[in-house]
């Protein structure tokens, strides 16, 4: 894990999520970018459940499909990928923690958060990648608690749905929207005997790569489709688009409101401007800044996202046998997004759409709640 004071959050958070292999290689890295012959992997955690790669996940995304395209993803290779993360991990965690403690000994307590839809199977691996990541030894397992992403944000967030639904009892979705995947598991709130809450897991969750971080790559498409009949053909990488894309990320997307039938525009800074004479459409303001049109934006660069949200959203509604779901709890980074807001609120009224104040960080929060309280999520 590198410190790296130039980036802006998002993109630390990005690259957090992601390694340089081989290990070899990434240990003698003095900075954040791979070098030639390394490759940069997202999505390994994944691997630990192939059969669920494929089945939850869309094959058509990319980065999976190249992956499994090009490495043999197997358990033993993912542990040692997993592993080497946990320990950068671990090292920079536990420095700032005894840091800012000023303690030389400190006893930690680990708390893995899984994909729902993980098997038994899943979970050991993910417990051998921890063991060879040096969080635990392998007979120091009680010092190492699991849990699913899904169980701790209904844990986080049990005050939110209980204020929401004033009933004894309620189904409700955790919708964890985050920047590379969306997970949803339906759950009910029920009291036992002693009046306590109790919280099932009812079914099997559903998943796609729909997250937040599409969008961004469909306003990169977006750019690069604008210069290509300026004459200048850019590959997606290029440095010139760091600029918009910053601008995108960190101020239109967050607040964007969609298209309400008046020819408005978004503008754009451009990271490399276009010579003059090509802007055949009045899209540029003195060949620097692009002007997007409000209906352009929604439709080609927001849309195809958050249509496959609300669809994942659907088919686990209708997984549904008995009853109805009452509340959707949205969580993850992606939940800030207004628009997401906006269009699920609206596609499936009447079920309130719940986003925590914790909202971005309410898996973290639920699954230190549970090490402090245990309690368990049937299913």
């Amino acid at each position: 894990i590198l410190v790296l004071p130039i980036l802006d959050v998002h993109t630390l958070v990005e690259l957090m999520s992601k390694v340089i292999h081989p290990q070899s290689n990434l240990l003698k890295q003095t900075d954040a970018y791979p070098k030639p012959h390394n490759v940069l992997l997202g999505y390994f955690k994944l691997f630990l459940s192939p059969t669920d790669v494929n089945k939850q996940y869309r094959i058509e995304n990319n980065e999976i499909r190249q992956i499994t395209e090009d490495f043999p993803m197997d358990g033993t290779i993912v542990v040692e990928i997993i592993g080497n993360y946990l320990s950068l991990f671990k090292d920079y965690v536990e420095k700032h923690i005894k840091e800012a403690e000023k303690a030389n000994q400190l006893t930690f307590l680990y708390i893995l958060t899984v994909p729902a839809m993980w098997d038994a199977r899943a979970k050991e691996l993910m417990t051998q990648a921890a063991i060879h990541g040096g969080l635990v030894k392998n007979n120091q397992r009680q010092n190492m608690l699991m849990i699913t992403e899904p169980e701790a944000a209904a844990l986080s967030c049990e005050m939110s749905y209980k204020y929401h639904n004033k009933g004894a009892t309620a189904n409700f979705i955790v919708c964890d929207a985050g920047g590379g995947t969306v997970d949803l598991v339906t759950f009910r709130l029920e009291k036992d005997d002693n009046e306590n809450d109790v919280i099932f897991q009812l079914g099997d969750g559903e998943g796609d790569t729909c997250g937040s971080t599409y969008i961004d790559d469909e306003f990169k498409e977006y750019l690069v489709n604008f210069y290509r009949p300026v004459g200048l053909d850019m590959p997606n990488n290029s440095a010139d688009f760091n600029q918009p894309m910053k601008t995108f990320i960190n101020e239109l997307k967050p607040k964007f409101e969609p298209y309400d039938g008046n020819d408005s525009h978004v503008i754009v800074n451009l990271g490399r401007p276009i010579p003059s004479g090509y802007d055949k459409k009045g899209q540029v303001i003195n060949g620097k800044r692009l002007k997007i049109r409000r209906k352009d934006m929604q439709e080609k660069i927001f849309d195809p996202t958050i249509d496959r949200v609300e669809e994942l959203i659907k088919t686990q509604i209708g997984k549904l046998e008995k009853g109805k779901i009452d509340v959707i709890i949205l969580v993850g980074g992606f939940s800030k997004n207004s628009y997401l807001r906006q269009r699920l609120t609206r596609t499936f009224l009447p079920i309130k759409i719940v986003i925590p104040d914790n909202a971005v960080t309410s898996i973290s929060e639920g699954a230190v709640s549970y090490a402090l309280k245990p309690r368990m999520i049937i299913t």
